[in-house]
């Protein structure tokens, strides 16, 4: 024992003097050793150096971090003992950091680290920017994303709106400079770019974007119409620029300042959130008025402008009661009529001071309104009303009113999804009284229900605006239904609150726009036989209420027809051309003959409003000292039905945009074979005119006319059929107008205005006024079989209640000479529902076709393998016109 602890002893003293050494410690250090920001999938490449690496191992890199782990982290490459070039991730959602450490392979306790953050390259996140409003401080901001910050902008390409710059950090200043009154778009693209630390720099992205500049709201309208004391006033204010909805006061305004004065009284600006303002209503009292309007449009900052103006109200004419005739009632049936006065000084009342209304029926003292539902006898009963203004002027009209038992039940039922959607219609034609026209639109669901809509009516009921009755089940409230058969032929009540017009419509242009649904249709009044019958005639067609809130943009070719109860008290046509833009009328060119008496008015300018939900606008005409008003219904942007609200005058009508070649009509906008139709009264009055006409232009500005014409039941011409054969020299205007001139060109040459090359419409200088189609008739030989299948018939108009009939329905051709159909007539004496129809027909080779029945070599003429026209009645004093379309 104690040999062993004196061992240790000697040990532990020789241990203090000499063996093996202590292991040296290793340090590690790294460059860069500052924090670097890189793109996703860019590099750097890192350094590592060691001291005391006496074997010369080196280090081994790794990358770590929050929220990844190995490869997510970034990869190595080139890796040696002291080098290694580190590549961030290649797609990266979010920004990430990463330590990239190196460890010394000998002394695995011994490391060095630097930190670099990586993210996603740098992108435009904006995409749009705010408009602009000239005059008004702009600012805003372009929003970026990744890319290592801070991210510097720049305009890459294109040139900002005059007045504004951009900064480094993308935000926008300044203020635009733009004078004009539409928009101004400038283009451009930005480019955004990193501060990326990695050797290949730093990273960008581009954007091509762009901002309007609004344009300068202006006020267009300069002048207003005069209007007269007790006669409706409907005019309206329009814009260029701004942005809308507008919005019309006659209050100063923080923004604008002065407004104010005071518009006549009995009108009401209309302009609360709307495209244009409008003043309408009826004057009460004469004079000349003065004011300003201030409109805001609803740019940001809003634009303001003040607009001074004027409005002159003549005095009031004598009190007249314009209703000269009431429509029809029922027993049983609610009844709506309504009396109309002009002039004098308002309020007009109303009284019953002679004979009686049926019973069942009153007359509202304030409103004129005739209500109530008929109980007696069927029959017709005479009385007189009386006016009474405030100066107590009177005014007495004597009328009647026809109550009728009830009509049969129609029996066209089961296919009422055949009229779905929203339709405009019309329908005019002659009364005991005189002339009678009403325009409306209305929306049928599928299953039999009218549900809304609005009319527009003039002539013997006076100029009256109101709404359609939708299907109720009440009895005691006048309401509109409609019904359809599976043949497309069907029945409609429409309900008014100044009467109802009971009809027979055959359906067309099935699925044309919806399947199943039709695209158009004739309609006929349908009265009950009697003296004080409505004999009227016009068309549905289907509307794009999509377009109701655009702008009409173009020449439109319009026809109307009406009476005249002044001047040379008759039949009134005019046609002619007008432009349309943002509410402007203007480049109005026309020629008119009212009862043998010409005018060709031109330049006249007005205004038109917006349209409402019914595709409805007021329009308001200057020519020269004349004022004239008028309602639109919209078809589409390139069709819309119109009907005057003038006194005096009723006329009605349809226009269509013009479809101008490049560079204008010319000569050679006819040419081949055209097939045109006139029709009008006699020139004694006694009886109707109808004309189907075969053109042949054969160059030279010349054009040769067969002309197939019936005077008053009589075949007029010579041959076998008798014709009259004419040749016209002929001149095109370049807004369409075509006139026609020559020693053998006929007494009473129509005038034409061209809606396309070979399509248009005319009249012509005849006491009769005879009116109607121009078409190109499709080339080639004709023959029986050129025309088959399904069309729909009826009048395109009614000359007088003494034509006789009117009808409407289905014509089948099975092109081998057989006729067959169905059809609806009414007149003075009798109707029928439901006719069978039995004929043959037969083509010749130039289209032109006789009908059996008919006992006449030619009645007709093909247009193409989808439309005739025909002459029928042709032994009646009033031959009338029938087109045929699919």
């Amino acid at each position: 024992m104690k040999r062993l602890a004196a061992t240790l002893s000697v040990l532990i003293l020789c241990s203090c003097g000499g063996g093996i050494p202590a292991p040296t410690t290793i340090s590690v250090a790294i460059s860069p050793s500052s924090t670097t920001t890189l793109d996703q999938g860019q590099s750097l490449s890192f350094t590592a150096t060691l001291s005391g690496d006496s074997g010369g191992q080196g280090v081994r890199w790794t990358a770590t971090g929050p929220g990844c782990l190995g490869d997510s982290c970034g990869t190595f490459s080139g890796v040696t003992a002291t080098k290694a070039t580190y590549t961030a991730p290649p797609t990266l959602a979010s920004s990430i950091t990463v330590t990239v450490i190196a460890t010394s392979v000998a002394q695995t306790s011994q490391s060095a680290s630097a930190t670099v953050m990586a993210g996603p390259a740098p992108s435009v996140l904006t995409t749009n920017l705010p408009a602009a409003t000239p005059g008004q401080p702009y600012a805003a901001s372009l929003q970026g994303a990744g890319g290592a910050a801070p991210l510097n902008w720049s305009i890459a390409s294109g040139t900002l709106p005059t007045g504004l710059l951009m900064n480094s950090a993308g935000q926008f200043y300044g203020t635009p400079t733009s004078t004009s009154i539409t928009n101004t778009t400038s283009t451009f693209t930005v480019k955004v770019t990193d501060t990326s630390g990695a050797p290949a720099g730093p990273v960008s992205a581009q954007q091509s974007l762009s901002i309007t500049v609004i344009g300068v709201l202006t006020v267009t309208t300069a002048a207003l119409p005069n209007g007269r004391v007790g006669i409706a006033y409907s005019a309206g204010i329009e814009t260029s620029g701004g942005v809308i909805p507008l919005s019309w006061s006659l209050v100063p305004t923080a923004v604008c300042g002065t407004a104010g004065g005071t518009i006549p009284p009995g009108l009401v600006l209309q302009g609360t959130n709307t495209e244009a303002g409008e003043i309408t209503g009826t004057p009460t009292a004469a004079g000349t008025y003065f004011f300003t309007l201030t409109v805001l449009d609803s740019s940001s900052p809003r634009q303001c402008r003040n607009q001074p103006l004027e409005i002159t109200i003549n005095p009031a004419g004598p009190l007249t009661i314009v209703t000269t005739s009431l429509l029809d009632g029922t027993v049983g049936v609610p009844y709506n009529g309504a009396l109309v006065a002009s002039g004098g000084a308002p309020p007009v009342s109303w009284s019953l001071t002679g004979g009686a209304l049926p019973a069942g029926l009153n007359l509202n003292p304030s409103t004129g309104a005739i209500t109530g539902i008929p109980t007696g006898t069927p029959g017709l009963s005479s009385f007189s009303v009386t006016a009474t203004d405030s100066s107590s002027s009177q005014h007495v009209q004597s009328l009647f009113l026809t109550i009728n038992s009830a009509a049969a039940a129609c029996s066209s039922t089961g296919h009422e999804s055949a009229l779905t959607g929203q339709y405009a219609f019309s329908l005019s034609g002659f009364n005991e009284t005189g002339f009678l026209t009403a325009v409306g639109a209305f929306i049928a669901d599928g299953t039999g229900k009218i549900t809304a809509g609005e009319v527009d009516t003039n002539g013997v009921l006076g100029a009256q605006t109101g709404s359609i009755l939708p299907t109720t089940t009440s009895s005691t409230v006048a309401s509109s239904s409609y019904s359809v058969g599976p043949d497309n032929r069907g029945c409609a009540t429409i309900a008014t609150s100044f009467g109802t017009f009971t009809t027979r419509f055959a359906l067309g242009s099935i699925g044309a726009v919806n399947p199943g649904v039709a695209g158009k249709g004739r309609i006929i009044e349908f009265d009950n036989p009697n003296v004080g019958a409505y004999l009227a005639t016009g068309q549905i067609l289907q509307q794009t209420p999509s377009v109701f809130a655009s702008v009409l943009t173009g020449s439109f070719v319009f026809r109307t027809i009406g009476w005249d109860s002044a001047l040379n008290g008759g039949r009134d046509v005019c046609v002619g051309i007008l432009g349309m833009n943002a509410g402007i009328i203007g480049n109005l060119q026309e020629d008119c003959n009212d009862a043998s008496i010409i005018t060709n008015p031109s330049g006249g300018t007005g205004t038109y409003t917006t349209f409402d939900p019914y595709g409805r606008g007021t329009a308001t005409l200057q020519v020269g000292v004349t004022t004239s008003n008028s309602i639109f219904y919209l078809v589409s942007s390139s069709q819309f039905l119109m009907v005057n609200t003038d006194p005096v005058v009723a006329i009605s009508g349809e226009a269509d945009l013009q479809s101008v070649p490049p560079g204008g009509f010319n000569s050679g906008s006819l040419s081949g074979n055209l097939v045109f139709y006139l029709s009008g009264v006699s020139g004694a009055g006694s009886g109707a005119d109808v004309s189907v006409n075969l053109a042949n232009v054969v160059g030279g500005n010349s054009v040769n006319i067969t002309s197939y014409e019936d005077h008053v039941g009589a075949w007029v011409g010579v041959g076998t059929p008798p014709t009259v054969s004419l040749t016209c020299n002929y001149t095109v205007g370049s807004n369409g107008l075509v006139t026609l001139t020559g020693t053998n060109c006929g007494a009473h040459p129509p005038v034409l205005y061209l809606t396309a090359p070979n399509t248009g419409i005319m009249v012509d200088s005849a006491v009769g006024v005879d009116t109607g189609f121009l078409d190109p008739q499709a080339p080639g030989t004709f023959s029986n079989a050129s025309v088959s299948g399904t069309f729909t018939a009826g009048l395109p108009e009614v000359v007088s209640q003494n034509i006789g009939s009117v009808s409407v329905g289905l014509i089948t051709l099975d092109g081998a000479g057989h006729m067959g159909g169905v059809s609806d007539y009414t007149s003075m004496t009798s109707q029928a529902s439901n006719q069978t129809i039995t004929d043959t027909y037969s083509v010749k080779a130039d289209g032109t076709f006789s009908v059996g029945s008919s006992g006449s070599s030619v009645v007709g003429i093909i247009i193409d393998g989808t439309r005739f026209v025909r002459i029928d009645n042709v032994t009646q004093p009033y031959p009338i016109p029938i087109e045929g379309a699919k």
